[in-house]
C-alpha cells in the first residue's frame, strides 16, 4: 500500500462520517475527563505519595490506549500495516496494566507483574509470527492460537481485585465494597462484549469503560483515604480526651482519699470499685471507634463523680436524673462535660462550692442530654470568638476547657449528626445541652 494513503486520509479527515465524527468526540471527552482528574489528583491533600504516581502512571496509560484504539477507527485500511501492526500490539501490551495498578491500590501483590509480562512476550510475537495475531496486507485482522491471551490474563487480574476487594472491605458497614465491586465487573463485561459476537466494528468498549472506571476509582480512593483522615482525627481526640480525664492530680488524689478510707474497710473498698470501674470504662472507651452505648458512659461518669464528691465533700453537691439511657454516643461525650464543669465551674467559684446537676431524657426525634453548674460560667460569645483564633503555645486552663467542647462537638456532628449548645453567663453559671437525633445515626 502506498505511503502516501495515510496522510491523503488524514486530510480529508473533515469529510469523515458521522460515525467517525462521534468516535472522536468520545475520545476527546474521555481524554479530558483523564486530564481533569489529574488536576484534581494533583491537589489531593489525602493521597500518599506513592498512590498518586500509580494513579498518574495509570492515566497516562489509559490515555494512550484511549488515542491508540480510537485514534485509528475507520482507518485501519488506510494506515501503513507497520504502524497498525505496532499499534495494535501497544495496545495488546498495556492492555492489563491498568487493572494491576487498581489491584496496588488495593494493596495487592507485586507478583500481578508476571502474567502481565507473559502477556507482552505474547503479543510482541506477531512482529515474527502469527501465534497471537497476523495482520494481513489489505489490513485485515485475524487472531491466532494464542489471540485471547490478553482477555484470560485480564479476567484472572479482575478476579484478583475481586477477591482483594472482598478481604479488605468485606466485613465492613455500608457501601465501601460495592464501588470497586461494580467496576472490576463494569471492566469484565465491556472485555466480553469487545471480544464475543456483540463486538461493533467501530466501536471499542474497553477504553471507554477503563476510563470511566479508573475515574470513579480515584473518586472512591479518595473518599476512603478522607475517611481514614477524620477516623485518625477523632483517634487522637480520645486519646487527648482519655489523657485530660486521667490526669496525675486526679489519680493521686483520687489513691489519697482511698488511702484515708483505710481505717474503714467497707467505705475504702467501695471507693476501690468506683476508682477500678472509672479506670476500665476509660481505657475500653478508647478502644471505641464508634459510638458506644450511653448506659456505658453513664456508668464510667457516675464513678468519676462519686470520686469527687468523696473529694471535695459537702463543697461538691450531684443531683443525676437519668431517665433516658437507651441510645448510642460518641465515647467520653459525658465524661468531658462533667469534667468541664466541676474543674472549670465549680472549682472556679469562691470556696470552690457548687452543684452539678446531670439530666438526661428523650424528646419526640432527639436524645437530650443536659449538663448544668451554678459555677463561675462565662462568656459563650467570646469562646466563639476565641475558638476561631490560634492557640498560643503554652495554652492556659481556660483555653484546654475551649479545646475540649470545640472537639466535642465535633465528634457529635461527624459521628452522629448531634448538637452541643451552650448557655452560660460570668458568675451564674453553666448549661451544656446535647441533642442526638433518633434513629440510626451512629
Amino acid at each position: 500500500m502506498s505511503g502516501r494513503i495515510w496522510p491523503e486520509a488524514i486530510t480529508k479527515g473533515i469529510c469523515m462520517s458521522i460515525e467517525l465524527q462521534c468516535i472522536t468526540v468520545l475520545a476527546v471527552g474521555l481524554v479530558l475527563e483523564l486530564s481533569g482528574m489529574t488536576i484534581v489528583l494533583l491537589h489531593d491533600p489525602y493521597i500518599g505519595v506513592k498512590d498518586r504516581r500509580i494513579i498518574l502512571l495509570n492515566t497516562v496509560i489509559v490515555i494512550t490506549d484511549v488515542l491508540l484504539v480510537y485514534g485509528m477507527e475507520g482507518y485501519e485500511t488506510v494506515i501503513p500495516r507497520s504502524l497498525r501492526l505496532s499499534g495494535d500490539i501497544l495496545t495488546y501490551c498495556l492492555r492489563p496494566v491498568p487493572i494491576v495498578l487498581f489491584l496496588l491500590l488495593l494493596k495487592g501483590t507485586v507478583y500481578a507483574w508476571i502474567p502481565v509480562g507473559i502477556n507482552a512476550a505474547v503479543y510482541m510475537s506477531a512482529f515474527f509470527s502469527g501465534i497471537a495475531f497476523t495482520i494481513t496486507p489489505d489490513g485485515s485482522f485475524f487472531r491466532g492460537p494464542l489471540g485471547y491471551t490478553v482477555h484470560i490474563v485480564s479476567t484472572l487480574l479482575l478476579l484478583a481485585c475481586l477477591r482483594r476487594v472482598l478481604l479488605t472491605y468485606g466485613r465492613k458497614k455500608g457501601t465501601a465494597r460495592l464501588l470497586p465491586v461494580f467496576l472490576v465487573l463494569s471492566v469484565g463485561l465491556a472485555m466480553f462484549f469487545d471480544s464475543g459476537p456483540l463486538r461493533h466494528n467501530a466501536i471499542a468498549f474497553l477504553p471507554a469503560v477503563e476510563v470511566n472506571a479508573w475515574t470513579f476509582g480515584y473518586i472512591w480512593l479518595y473518599l476512603q483515604n478522607e475517611k481514614e483522615h477524620e477516623e485518625d482525627l477523632l483517634a487522637r481526640q480520645r486519646i487527648r480526651i482519655m489523657v485530660s480525664q486521667m490526669q496525675p492530680h486526679f489519680i493521686y488524689n483520687s489513691l489519697n482519699a482511698i488511702r484515708g478510707h483505710l481505717d474503714e474497710p467497707e467505705e475504702a473498698e467501695v471507693m476501690l470499685e468506683h476508682f477500678a470501674g472509672f479506670l476500665r470504662g476509660n481505657i475500653d472507651l478508647l478502644e471505641s471507634t464508634e459510638c458506644i452505648p450511653a448506659r456505658r458512659e453513664f456508668d464510667t461518669v457516675q464513678n468519676y463523680l462519686y470520686l469527687e464528691k468523696d473529694r471535695f465533700g459537702e463543697k461538691l453537691s450531684v443531683i443525676t436524673d437519668l431517665s433516658d439511657m437507651d441510645f448510642l454516643l460518641p465515647a467520653f461525650t459525658v465524661q468531658t462535660l462533667a469534667e468541664n464543669a466541676i474543674t472549670h465551674g465549680i472549682r472556679a467559684n469562691k470556696g470552690g462550692y457548687g452543684t452539678l446537676r446531670l439530666t438526661s431524657y428523650a424528646t419526640e426525634n432527639a436524645h437530650v442530654i443536659e449538663v448544668e453548674d451554678n459555677g463561675a460560667g462565662f462568656d459563650p460569645f467570646a469562646w466563639e470568638e476565641q475558638d476561631k483564633a490560634p492557640l498560643a503555645p503554652g495554652y492556659s486552663d481556660p483555653q484546654r476547657l475551649h479545646i475540649g467542647l470545640k472537639n466535642l462537638r465535633e465528634r457529635l456532628l461527624y459521628m452522629c449528626r448531634g448538637t452541643l449548645a451552650i448557655e452560660s453567663s460570668p458568675g451564674k453559671g453553666t448549661r451544656v445541652r446535647v441533642e442526638i437525633p433518633k434513629g440510626d445515626v451512629c
